[in-house]
């Protein structure tokens, strides 16, 4: 049994040499940093150790000293993390690796004698008040200046921030407890973490003040918005007008909106109130103006006339600034009658034709507008001469051309007035369009009164005689 364990133990210590046999040692090409000051104090700070044949199983040898965290980056760069304790007294430092039994060579960390123990001189921050500027700065000691500071975790308080030179600052804007942690970094690599706790109590709000210091001018007839501003005192805010009036057609919301469309022109001044929840108050009095609509005409066409006959129309315009002074910019109206200043065209045409004018209106304030008008003057409506109804026959279909008009405006209506000595024979019958029809069976002379109407309603009347004879008997005894 002795002999068997002996060769047990023989078998390991053969595998074991194998092993090694085939490991490759690491080897080391440089360090960073090399050096750093001697210091006793709290934190650590990471070397890089760069070589070749690193393993998940290598360590970083730092001297003698124990605690040396190793990260294993690739096959040729090693992290590791030193306590500041490991760098207790001035002196070289040898610096290796060692993988699976198997050490590289080393390299020299110098450690030179320092300011003091590196870390945090600031145990604690004041509290602040919201609303009021705030500025703590953080300090260091030992190590090697100059110094990185940051945020490492928790959350400063609202509307404060940390530089990176160490200085907390801001005005402060949430009240309540905050924890937050800080790293601190020196030139030669080392760091350091601290926690810190404070607290923000509240403030006295601001006083309230209507930041708005002026509302813009409006437009008749065009929609308006403005919206009134304050800040300070305890939200929410309600609005009111205290004083004065806002423009017609306007109001002032308890959210501080004016809104609405200006109906009239003008200057107006008002005072505006905002009130806040605490019952505080503040007004500023404002001055707008509200303009005219632009002017424009609002007349789009004019009728037409009749020669030798009384016209008048009158131009229609809107908006701008009264009184308005009417011309005729360009064109020509038709002879005879005139445009007054006041917009109304009037007289008696004298001469048939078609007219295109246009007509330029300015307001008090010199804006003007203009438009094109086109226009017709017609003869006086009349039954064309010559036109006649020709004899009959009693019995016989009675046939003759329609009655003919001039002038007016088309189309033509013809109507005839019966009545004693004035009526058609028996018999016939007047078309609206002027045609004469039927077959007469009333014997004698006739003369009725014709009327002939244009369309815009103008009337001529004539007397037209005819006769209608008797039928001729072909099987009377001469």
């Amino acid at each position: 049994m002795s002999r068997f364990r002996l060769c047990i133990a023989c078998l390991a210590m053969v595998l074991g040499m194998a092993s090694q046999a085939f490991a490759i040692s690491p080897t080391v090409s440089g360090i960073r940093p090399n050096s750093g000051p001697a210091g006793t104090g709290s934190g650590s700070f990471t070397m890089y150790v760069g070589g070749a044949n690193f393993t998940t199983r290598s360590s970083v040898i730092f001297g003698n000293c124990a605690g040396v965290m190793t990260t294993y980056e690739n096959s040729t760069l090693l992290a590791a993390t030193i306590p500041i304790t490991c760098l207790a007294a001035p002196g070289t430092v040898g610096v290796g690796v060692v993988d699976s039994g198997l050490r590289s060579n080393f390299v020299a960390f110098q450690i030179y004698q320092g300011t003091g123990s590196f870390g945090f001189s600031t145990t604690s921050i004041p509290g602040g008040t919201t609303g009021t500027p705030y500025s703590a700065t953080l300090q260091a000691s030992g190590g090697t200046s100059p110094y990185s500071w940051a945020l490492s975790g928790g959350t400063l308080p609202a509307g404060l921030t940390l530089s990176s030179t160490g200085v907390i600052s801001g005005t402060p804007t949430t009240s309540g407890s905050y924890s937050f942690a800080v790293l601190l970094r020196d030139s030669a690599g080392h760091s350091a973490t601290n926690p810190y706790s404070t607290s923000i109590a509240p403030g006295a709000p601001a006083p309230l003040t209507i930041s708005t210091t002026a509302v813009p001018s409006g437009a008749a007839a065009t929609a308006y918005s403005a919206t009134l501003a304050a800040s300070g005192g305890t939200s929410p805010y309600s609005w009111s007008v205290s004083s004065g009036a806002l423009p017609t057609g306007l109001t002032l919301s308890t959210g501080g909106v004016i809104s609405g469309t200006p109906s009239a022109s003008g200057s107006y001044s008002f005072t505006a109130q905002v009130n806040d929840s605490a019952s505080h108050s503040a007004s500023y009095t404002y001055s707008t103006s509200v303009a005219a609509p632009p002017i424009a005409i609002s007349t789009t066409s004019v009728p037409g006339g009749t020669v030798n006959t009384s016209y008048i129309t009158t131009l229609i315009a809107a908006g701008g600034t009264s009184p308005y002074q009417w011309t005729v910019s360009s064109g020509a109206l038709p002879a005879g009658l005139t445009l007054s200043s006041a917009g109304v065209i009037s007289g008696m045409p004298t001469t048939a034709g078609s007219y295109s004018f246009t007509a330029q209106v300015n307001d008090s304030a010199s804006h003007s507008a203009t438009s094109n008008y086109s226009t017709s003057v017609v003869s006086p409506l009349a039954i064309k001469a010559g036109s006649f109804l020709p004899n009959g026959t009693a019995g016989s279909p009675y046939q003759a051309m329609a009655l003919q008009a001039t002038g007016g405006i088309a189309s033509y209506t013809w109507t005839w007035v019966p009545g004693a000595q004035q009526d058609l024979p028996m018999g016939l019958t007047l078309l609206s369009n002027g045609q004469v029809t039927g077959t007469p069976t009333e014997v004698g002379t006739f003369s009725p009164s014709v009327t002939v109407r244009d369309s815009t309603g103008a009337t001529a009347t004539q007397v037209i005689t005819f006769t209608i004879a008797p039928a001729v008997c072909t099987t009377c005894v001469q």
